[in-house]
């Protein structure tokens, strides 16, 4: 295979002899090898190079290929070709003194355009020109972003609405909110303690220091607390001391499970009627019937078989029913209580309207 070959000659008097090292190599196949005797591409760039890599300092050696505009604040770039209509490019832009910029553009549905560019501070833009940190922008449909402060957004475009997902302050403990950026509403939030909030106009607050008991129109809240149980008569209260009264009660949406313990109920003054214990932390919806309890010193008819908890519409007090075989269920008056080391524990499950 013939070769034309430009040397550079060791010594330039003449009395040496040519270092085919160096140089260009042009094969009769229309291959150019430029460090490369052999070039097995239509140009082919080759170099032994040991220098180690810098991260600071580009104007290295082991870059075998250098593309240079002598004009300041120009471009300098590669094009690509492909047929009659593939192309695309990659830029390198000065714009201003010393601020050189990296653009990757392509050419689809016969538009030529900027795709990726890499700003000169080490942003990085994909479909936007002006990136804030890091920016992914999709047709005006989807941007993904990451500002200089730390910010992290997601917006998506469906049905003429914009949903967003963001972190929108800077710092340790801030707010991650979702909700639609076009109409301005927040849907939720994980606040600062790790809380999931729900706005559902009951004047949640969804600051950053939100507290646990958040509420939802969309996913029911999860709530717990405390409560104190109390005993009187139905007809007429009387008056009773108890030695301990404890409550504890949690909600999920709409359902209310309530724990209670009245421990010693010493009577100081009789009451009369049925036995209504009090205090519930939400009123009742509808009338219902339900959970289940230990009575300690109370005297129960003969033939009692069941015996449960009836709470009346839009109330917070209950009663105790009994079911009496052969006989319609009845209700536990004050008058059962035997003695002052009577005892109640139960728990009452009931929906609210709250």
């Amino acid at each position: 295979m013939s070769k034309v070959r430009a040397e550079e000659y060791t010594d330039k008097s003449g009395t040496g002899a040519p270092n085919f090292s160096k140089g260009i190599v042009v094969s009769t196949g229309s291959s150019a090898g430029i460090g490369s005797t052999f070039p097995d591409r239509t140009l082919h760039v080759a170099q032994a190079n040991s220098t180690a890599y810098s991260s600071t300092d580009f104007d290295q050696k082991y870059h075998v290929l250098k593309l240079q505009n002598f004009t300041d604040d120009k471009s300098v770039g590669l094009q690509f070709k492909i047929g009659t209509n593939g192309e695309a490019a990659i830029t390198a832009q000065e714009s201003s003194n010393g601020e050189t910029q990296l653009m990757f553009g392509t050419r689809g549905s016969g538009s030529r355009a900027e795709r990726v560019r890499i700003t000169s501070d080490g942003r990085l833009g994909i479909g936007t020109d002006n990136p804030l940190n890091l920016t992914v922008h999709d047709v005006g449909v989807t941007t993904f972003r990451i500002s200089t402060a730390g910010v992290l957004a997601y917006d998506h475009t469906f049905n003429g609405t914009t949903y967003t997902i963001a972190n929108n302050n800077s710092g340790a403990g801030v707010p991650i909110i979702f909700g639609s950026k076009t109409s301005g509403g927040e849907s939720a939030r994980f606040n600062a303690s790790g809380n999931l909030a729900f706005p559902n106009g009951q004047g949640v607050d969804l600051s950053a220091t939100a507290g646990a008991n958040a509420t939802s129109s969309l996913l029911d809240d999860y709530e717990e607390g405390t409560w104190t149980p109390t005993f009187a008569g139905g007809t007429s209260a009387g008056t009773y001391a108890i030695g301990s009264a404890v409550g504890r009660y949690t909600k999920i949406g709409n359902l209310i499970h309530a724990h209670f313990k009245l421990e010693n109920i010493e009577t100081f003054s009789a009451g009369t009627g049925n036995i209504e214990i009090s205090g519930l932390p939400y009123v009742s919806d509808l009338e219902q019937v339900s959970g289940n309890m230990v009575l300690d010193n109370f005297n129960l008819p003969t033939g009692t078989s069941n015996l449960a908890f009836r709470i009346a519409n839009d109330q917070s007090k209950f009663t105790i029913i009994m079911t009496i075989d052969n006989l319609p269920d009845q209700t536990l008056t004050v008058t059962d209580k035997v003695d002052n080391a009577a005892d109640i524990q139960g728990t009452i499950s009931y929906l609210t309207d709250s």
